[in-house]
């Protein structure tokens, strides 16, 4: 390729589906929208313990309102995920978040048990909608250097909990999703989709598990368990390196 020497010989400028350029403004507007996200759908589990209180609800009942959260979210995001690859549409990110608020508007209102389900749905709704489509946007601009992206893009989970845990696992879970992304060339948004969904549906379920067994072990038993989980992620050292079966492909 060379380089232009006047305005007859420029070449146009490279979009973003083109472009092998990280293209920061593009990739820092998605994490800064990625942030905004995770701290509005932050407020459901933060207020917890004022919902427990208030409404006088068991571990059990507040497993049940964060199941129907992650589970509401796990269910939509490969779809959208899906459809998101042969339609993109970018203004699913702005709508998710207006989603996320209403669902943030609902339970400020919510009267009752049953209105806070309702309010928690939305809220997963709204989550759905805005993280397959980030995740291709954010590809798109990222130039090739994806292992970089994701983890830059995923910095609102990282801000949102603890500095040290919580870049540990938001990092590992970036990287997870990048490794799917080259098993399934061409389907960002498919990939993206399930992995978010993976992740927000076995929340969901060990949540309301982990619930009972706070209801009837207490809860710091349940905070023993959960200390020495991460632990399972040891169990991705196992996965074939992509680089080895690449060349082996290739040779």
């Amino acid at each position: 390729m060379t380089i232009p020497t006047d305005l007859t010989d420029a070449q146009p400028v490279p979009n973003m589906a083109t472009s092998p350029r990280f293209l920061i403004g593009i990739v820092g507007a998605v994490a800064f929208a990625h942030l905004l996200n995770d701290l509005i759908q932050a407020v459901l589990p933060a207020i917890y313990p004022m919902l427990k209180t208030k409404f006088a609800l068991s571990f059990t009942q507040i497993g049940l309102v964060a199941l129907v959260y992650q589970f509401t979210a796990s269910l939509l995001q490969p779809w959208i995920g899906f459809y998101t690859d042969k339609h993109p549409k970018p203004y699913l990110l702005p709508c998710g978040m207006f989603v996320t608020l209403i669902g943030i508007g609902l339970l400020a209102t919510a009267g009752s048990f049953a209105m806070l389900l309702v309010a928690s749905a939305v809220i997963g709704v709204g989550s759905a909608t805005f993280h397959p489509e980030a995740s291709r946007v954010a590809r798109l601009a990222s130039g090739g250097r994806f292992a970089l992206l994701l983890p830059y893009v995923d910095l609102g989970w990282t801000t949102v909990f603890s500095i040290a845990i919580g870049f540990i696992m938001s990092s590992a879970f970036a990287a997870l999703v990048v490794y799917a992304q080259e098993l399934v060339p061409g389907r960002v948004g498919l990939v993206s989709g399930l992995m978010f969904g993976l992740m927000f549906g076995i929340g969901g379920i060990g949540a309301a598990g982990l619930g009972l067994l706070a209801d009837v072990q207490g809860i710091i038993w349940v905070y023993k368990l959960c200390a020495v989980l991460p632990l399972l992620g040891l169990i991705t050292a196992l996965l074939p390196d992509m680089k080895r079966l690449g060349a082996a492909g290739q040779g």
